[in-house]
Formats: C-alpha cells, structure tokens, sequence
C-alpha cells in the first residue's frame, strides 16, 4: 500500500521529534498536520479530518490517554485510527492505550522504518474495515 497522498495528524508537545516526523513522513508522501496538545489536536482534527493520529502519551496538561477518552465523545474521530506512542514502560503503556481504543503503540526513539510500517498497518487496516461487502 502506497502512502502518497495521505494525511496524518501528530499530536506530540516536543517540536524537535515532530519536525523529524515530518521530514519522515514528507519523504513517503504524506502530509502531516501538527499538534503541540490535546485541545488544539481535537480541533485540527475536526478541522482536516487525518486519515491516522500519532498521538505521544505524554503530554503536558492533558495526556494522550484522555485524548483517547476525549475521542469515543466524537463520531468523526472514532473511526480515526491511533498511533499511540511514547517513553514509558511498553508493556504497562501499550495495554491501557489499546485498551482505550488505540490501533498500534509505538515506543520512542521513532526509528523511521518502523513508524512508515505501523502507519501502513494501520491505515490499511481501516481500508478493510471500511469495505463494504455486497
């Protein structure tokens, strides 16, 4: 599956990792959107309607988790696959954010390859599911 033309929204508060991001993202054809936090990630959101969501769990104010919760609230945003990611402890972070409604868990450092493979994963995935079958 190609990743040229499509849109993904970052919603992480270090600017460096997400000019990384973007330059990664960019060179496979994407364009991503920005957010340095929740608030203004629900309303980017809304505003261009991201084919995928990178969202860090560790946010100041608050966190990528209540950006989880925040989002069952809106029917655009249910349907909008999550790439959550973050420093934490894997294991303890990946169960609660999946269980929250998180497609993928991605621990930082973002290694370029890794992160094309889990976007592709998941906006693949919601190719499937939104197939209708006659």
């Amino acid at each position: 599956m190609s990743l040229i033309g499509s849109s993904v929204l970052m919603i992480d508060d270090d600017t460096e990792l997400r000019t990384l991001v973007r330059k990664i993202l960019v060179r496979a054809g994407i364009t991503m959107y920005e957010a340095p936090d929740v608030k203004t990630g629900i309303q980017r959101a809304h505003k261009k309607l991201p084919q995928a969501i990178i969202l860090d769990l560790n946010l100041k104010g608050a966190s990528g988790f209540d950006f989880l919760q925040l989002r069952k609230k809106s029917p655009l945003l249910t349907k909008t696959p999550i790439l959550e990611w973050s420093g934490m402890s894997e294991r303890e972070a990946s169960r609660k954010a999946l269980a929250l409604g998180a497609e993928d868990y991605l621990a930082k450092p973002v290694k370029a390859n890794l992160l094309l493979q889990k976007i592709r994963k998941i906006l693949r995935d919601r190719e499937f599911h939104s197939f209708s079958f006659n």
